[in-house]
């Protein structure tokens, strides 16, 4: 399994050590407050534990795993099996490491977000799969650990503040109760013409 992993990580992290970091301008115009993707999932979970690993015993070729618990699932695809109590491992780039000299490292182009997941925390959270690696990507969250839906960042924070969010400030009740009405339809994938 950690093989696969290694091998899943190996190929984003060498373009983010390849780019120092640096990414295009985004898109313009405001992304859905609700995105679909062709297979993702959408449940209550909280924030348990992480880990750090190295591939090659190369400092800048480093993810974490984010180990979260669910609480409530919304939606996933008939291929995949969560339930209440389930353990999930999340993906991301970077992180840091301690070397075997004692030293922490972590990647020259890794860059702290200001909006980053909390050990401890409980989040309605979207999963993307990849079954490359057997792993899950995090995609979009709202941090509920207060028991009242907040948001964070600059994009979530305007459409809120707009009032055009349709969850913001919302009870974690009204949320588990409402969610699967507001959220929209599943994405299909496409099937090619034959």
């Amino acid at each position: 399994m950690r093989e696969q992993r290694d091998n899943y990580w190996k190929g984003p992290l060498e373009f983010v050590r390849g780019t120092a970091g640096a990414f295009g301008a985004m898109l313009p115009g405001t992304p859905a407050e609700f995105p679909v993707q062709p297979g993702d999932v959408w449940v209550i979970a909280s924030f348990e534990n992480f880990h750090v690993f190295e591939i090659n015993n190369d400092p800048e070729l480093i993810y974490s795993e984010m180990n979260f618990r669910v609480e409530q699932v919304f939606r996933q695809p008939t291929n995949l099996s969560l339930s209440t109590g389930s353990l999930v491992d999340v993906g991301i780039t970077g992180g840091r490491i301690k070397s075997t000299k004692g030293d922490v490292v972590s990647p020259g182009w890794l860059k702290p977000l200001k909006y980053g997941l909390q050990l401890g925390h409980k989040y309605l959270i979207q999963f993307l799969y990849e079954p490359q690696g057997e792993v899950f990507i995090a995609g979009k969250r709202w941090d509920i650990s207060s028991g009242k839906v907040a948001v964070e960042g600059s994009i979530e924070s305007a459409r809120a503040a707009q009032g055009k969010s349709a969850i913001a400030g919302m009870s974690v009740t009204d949320l588990v109760n409402h969610f699967p009405s507001i959220l929209p339809d599943e994405a299909k994938k496409e099937v090619p013409e034959k």
